[in-house]
């Protein structure tokens, strides 16, 4: 019987239209530029024969579309994009990865080529693959990606990390980091 009532309870809750609290977006926007100075590090750090001394290359719509997945409000894309860019609190620049990596393979064989792939200017991309939250967790699944100079032609290295930031009171601490998959051999 109790288990009938908990049951009928919570989905009273969830038809209700009320949810467990989620992080806030200004819990989102204090956290969101850790992660990507974690990434940045590492890649700058971990780039195979020698280290990424290009530009921060910042894929922000999906830091901009994550904030949803976190905090559940939709919010003013516009304005969550300058919210965004404003947390950052640096420099870096916008970019995508179809413009950012540049492969040169040519299949045909036909003219120059100088062969492998590169992160332009020989920077630092970071790409938010995926959040999840629940109110007193949030975990992000970030890449960074770098050239590796460690043969020739270039290859693109990428490494893609869990990182978990857990409340703390009104902090948001790193509480847990896992390196998911890498590329770079």
């Amino acid at each position: 019987m109790r288990i009938a009532r908990a049951a009928v309870g919570c989905a009273l809750l969830l038809l209700s239209g009320c949810a467990l609290p989620r992080p806030s977006m200004e819990d989102y926007l204090r956290v969101m530029p850790r992660v990507i100075a974690f990434a940045e590090a590492d890649g700058r750090a971990n780039a195979p024969g020698q280290p990424a001394r290009g530009p921060l290359f910042l894929d922000t719509p999906s830091f901009a579309s994550a904030a949803w997945m976190v905090t559940q409000t939709k919010p003013d894309s516009v304005e969550l994009g300058k919210q965004v860019r404003g947390a950052i609190g640096r420099p870096y620049e916008e970019a995508v990865p179809q413009v950012t990596m540049t492969c040169d393979r040519n299949p045909d064989g036909i003219g120059p080529s100088a062969g492998g792939c590169w992160v332009d200017r020989y920077g630092v991309f970071v790409h938010l693959n995926f959040t999840k939250a629940t109110r007193d967790r949030m975990e992000f699944y970030v890449a960074v990606t770098v050239t590796s100079h460690r043969t020739w032609p270039t290859e693109i290295c990428q490494r893609t990390w869990r990182l978990t930031y857990e409340r703390a009171g009104g902090a948001w601490p790193q509480t847990d980091k896992e390196l998911i998959k890498s590329t770079c051999g």
